[in-house]
């Protein structure tokens, strides 16, 4: 593996590894069915490779998708003496912000969104999110959409929650053990300097 001694691109070590993707979908349809108990089946990843059939105008279900990821500007980066076997390595934190839409189709549609904003405002309905290094920051105001599907009218409620998380990503950058120098002054007295840590 590529580390800072041997120079070019280095990558980030697999653990510790944000959730991403399937994982992260994975971990939101746990909280949602958890705080709308509404089944599992009913509480759906958006946009899915081989998408499952629609179901009937008179069921109460969930789509969910991240529409928006925004990170912070700036990451925050700190050298790890302690890490990678003692040689070092640098921990990149960033926060980023998840938009993740739900759209709630049913005769209760507007009732379980309310449910989901209402529940989330429960500390112990975020404790899952908080052991994932996630908190809430807002849900946003409940939308009536009603969709004209084969002839039949889809009820269907639209809210945005918007959570906080912290991302975390190590990299094999190695102490700087040595380093020789040359000091040139406005004099003319150039000087080579060895540099060494104590570690």
């Amino acid at each position: 593996m590529t580390d800072s001694s041997t120079g070019g691109y280095l990558s980030a070590s697999a653990t510790p590894a944000p959730l991403e993707d399937a994982e992260l979908n994975a971990f939101l349809q746990q909280v949602l069915v958890g705080i709308t108990a509404l089944a599992g089946e009913y509480v759906r990843p958006r946009w899915q490779v081989v998408p499952p059939n629609q179901p009937e105008v008179t069921t109460n279900w969930l789509a969910f998708g991240i529409q928006n990821r925004s990170g912070d500007t700036f990451a925050y980066e700190i050298h790890d003496h302690a890490g990678n076997d003692g040689n070092g390595q640098d921990i990149v934190n960033r926060n980023e912000s998840l938009d993740i839409a739900c759209s709630f189709y049913g005769p209760a549609a507007s009732g379980y969104a309310a449910r989901l904003r209402e529940g989330l405002s429960v500390p112990q309905n975020r404790e899952a999110l908080q052991t994932a290094g996630m908190a809430l920051i807002e849900c946003t105001n409940i939308l009536s959409i009603p969709a004209l599907i084969n002839n039949k009218w889809y009820y269907r409620a639209d809210m945005t929650i918007r959570l906080r998380r912290a991302i975390t990503r190590i990299y094999p950058v190695l102490h700087l053990v040595s380093s020789g120098i040359t000091l040139n002054t406005d004099v003319g007295i150039n000087q080579n300097i060895e540099v060494t840590e104590n570690l």
